[in-house]
């Protein structure tokens, strides 16, 4: 009884640690929004995947309650365009910043798998 209930622990966990990914369909469209762009002169970048295609770029003004500040929500619309499973690399980086010098905080990974 032990057994089963252990080894049904453990299937259950690595079910749910492989559902990490989001699932599209080739020419599927989705978005993915990031926070906090334009502090400091700061902007989302995407790494260029050979998997999606960037549709639109797009961001929006917000208030933040804790700062009274104006941020910006930086939105990229996707599209598959070729099968596979890839991580898709976000980028929070002033202009001049060398990709090697941004901290881990400004880094965004996302799993996804195009079918």
């Amino acid at each position: 009884m032990k057994k089963n209930l252990l080894a049904l622990i453990i299937i259950a966990g690595i079910s749910s640690g492989c559902r990490t990914k989001d699932v599209y369909k080739v020419g599927e469209e989705f978005s993915i929004t990031l926070e906090k762009e334009g502090m400091g002169g700061y902007s989302w970048n995407m790494k260029p995947d050979s998997l999606v295609a960037v549709i639109k770029e797009s961001s929006q003004s917000y208030l933040n309650d804790t700062t009274k500040l104006n941020e910006y929500k930086k939105t990229f619309e996707l599209k598959g365009i070729r099968k596979g499973v890839t991580e898709l690399e976000f980028i929070k980086k002033r202009s001049f910043e060398p990709d090697s010098l941004v901290p881990p905080e400004n880094h965004f990974i996302k799993k996804i798998e195009i079918k």
